[in-house]
């Protein structure tokens, strides 16, 4: 493709023709003038951020990484975003807070962002709600159709 970035400090990356689209209801548009991401902890403080007060206010950041599929690719891209820890601070962490729960446009669920060390379907994109909970239940989208919880990408990406 022309103008994609195959190279970030030195280190190669994948073709975004090899990131395949594996949303659950297809890409959503997403119009960044309306968007909000709203952060609620479980004693019910919140916020709301319109998306360029999340790029003002938070730490960006740009980290090259590596996405592995259950499906059996993989692709190693550059990550940009920002610090989900300093999101959270600025709503309040609890002690009761123990899952983060993200919450995409399209529906989908998990309880990580960027989880590096994890299978992919424990990543999140186009994220509008952060909830922290003390429901250390929660499953997500694939966790509650028997995908593994913990994700993690030495052992099997099915539950037990």
């Amino acid at each position: 493709m022309e103008g994609e970035i195959r190279e970030y400090n030195g280190e190669k990356l994948s073709s975004i023709s090899a990131f395949r689209e594996n949303s659950i209801s297809g890409a959503p548009d997403v119009d960044l003038d309306s968007y909000r991401l709203e952060v609620v902890n479980s004693v019910g403080s919140s916020k709301s951020y319109r998306y360029e007060e999340v790029l003002e206010k938070f730490t960006s950041m740009k980290k090259v990484v590596s996405l592995y599929c259950v499906e059996g690719w993989s692709v190693r891209v550059l990550y940009e975003g920002v610090l989900m820890r300093e999101i959270l601070e600025d709503v309040g962490i609890t002690e009761n807070d123990k899952v983060v729960i993200l919450y995409s446009i399209d529906g989908y669920t998990t309880s990580l962002l960027v989880a590096e060390g994890k299978w992919g379907y424990k990543w999140a994109r186009w994220i509008n709600k952060i909830e922290l909970s003390s429901d250390i239940n929660f499953r997500g989208f694939w966790e509650s159709r028997g995908y593994s919880n913990e994700g993690d990408l030495d052992k099997s990406f099915l539950e037990d």
